[in-house]
């Protein structure tokens, strides 16, 4: 959950798509806000409009959220759950 905490940029345990966009792009992902913009519309489960912890964690399980926006924690969790 390292990547997580580290995109929750106000500490509230959920993640917006801004968030998500900002920390993405300070490390140069090739990303646009409205591909994220989709990726939290299919991640959020529950329909808030933000994305939890254990959404974020089944998003990574279903392949919902690139590998490569991940790094090695995308690479390890990739490869918990083939």
């Amino acid at each position: 959950l390292d990547a997580f905490a580290a995109m929750d940029a106000d500490g509230d345990g959920e993640l917006t798509a801004d968030e998500i966009y900002q920390a993405l792009s300070k490390n140069d992902a090739d990303v646009t806000l409205a591909r994220v913009q989709e990726i939290v519309a299919k991640a959020d489960a529950d329909g808030n409009g933000t994305v939890s912890r254990q959404e974020y964690l089944d998003a990574v399980a279903a392949d919902i959220v690139p590998g490569s926006w991940l790094g090695g924690l995308g690479r390890r969790l990739g490869a918990l759950f083939a």
